[in-house]
């Protein structure tokens, strides 16, 4: 086999070219494309719509975290996850998930951020965003 001389995220990042969504440069990056543009709001709308009915705002807000700031390697992730599972055991919105499914009705999930998080959040290790120094701002550049 010839080693490519671009990977397609090379490719895209230092060609400048400009792509359709459903071009085979951008592999399996979307779940989906729609045919027009017209198309995306009314999607859009769909699946938030799923989201916000279907998922706890604070498993959603977990799994993201997870994706974003998770451990390097898997077993960190391993026993992250398991931590993070082990606190929400007796929380609201994991005794409303299961009455739902027992009883074959849509989910009401009520949990709110100041009791429904678990404790190990942050997990992660905060940035200092604030400058060591702030420059004066005269408006001229310094090149």
């Amino acid at each position: 086999m010839i080693p490519p001389i671009l990977t397609s995220s090379r490719y895209l990042t230092t060609t400048g070219g400009v792509f359709p969504a459903s071009s085979s440069h951008f592999g399996d990056l979307f779940a989906e494309t729609l045919a027009t543009p017209e198309a995306v709001l009314p999607r859009a709308l769909e699946l938030a719509t799923q989201i916000a009915s279907q998922t706890s705002p604070i498993s959603t807000y977990l799994m993201r975290e997870m994706m974003y700031r998770g451990p390097n390697s898997a077993e960190g992730a391993h026993l992250l996850d398991s931590e993070l599972m082990v606190q929400l055991y007796d929380k609201e919105d994991k005794t409303e998930g299961i009455r739902s499914f027992v009883e074959k009705r849509p989910v009401n999930f009520k949990g709110d951020f100041k009791t429904g998080v678990p404790q190990a959040v942050p997990w992660w290790e905060p940035l200092n965003i604030v400058p060591a120094r702030k420059a004066a701002r005269t408006g001229t550049s310094k090149l």
